[in-house]
């Protein structure tokens, strides 16, 4: 796998990767590794292919969580690789001592304007979802996504008020 993985990959690589972890989880297990020894020659494909595994064929990672949770938390991470990592990580999965490190690191890549924006989006996704059940989370939120930074990416921008709207309307609600 790591021949495949050390050279740039393209779609039916990585699906090709994802398929053959399906059934074999000893696979999977190395292609988790490959992601959380965060090697830059691995670590943005590896994750890429884990993304399809999980998105895709319905692998279940859940087991991985605490050790791709640790990894989303430091900050030499390529952005490949956490937009992958935010994509696999689900909250409704996660033990509740990890969902506050989750939340919090979600809230650092928002606020991050250096951050890219996918990453950003994913981020704002995750803290909406969360916040449908925790009114002050919901207040929080609605305050910063209500500032008006202006040299904001207009796909941001776009992001940030479809989840204005919606949080807004979960506010009314309750």
């Amino acid at each position: 796998m790591k021949d495949i993985l050390s050279k740039p990959c393209r779609k039916a690589d990585v699906n090709g990767i994802a398929r053959t972890c399906l059934g074999d989880p000893v696979l999977l297990d190395s292609l988790v590794t490959l992601v959380v020894d965060n090697d830059p020659v691995y670590s943005h494909r590896s994750s890429w292919a884990l993304n399809v595994a999980v998105k895709d064929l319905g692998v279940s990672v859940v087991k991985y969580y605490p050790a791709l949770i640790d990894l989303l938390l430091k900050d030499k991470v390529g952005s490949g690789v956490d937009r992958n990592l935010l994509h696999i990580l689900e909250l409704k999965h996660m033990k509740e001592d990890d969902q506050g490190f989750f939340v919090d690191r979600c809230f650092t890549f928002l606020e991050d304007p250096n951050c890219a924006v996918a990453v950003r989006c994913l981020a704002m996704y995750h803290l909406r979802d969360f916040a449908a059940n925790n009114q002050e989370l919901i207040s929080e939120l609605i305050a910063f996504l209500d500032m008006d930074l202006v040299e904001e990416k207009a796909a941001f921008r776009a992001a940030k008020r479809k989840v204005l709207k919606e949080l807004q309307y979960i506010e009314k609600r309750k």
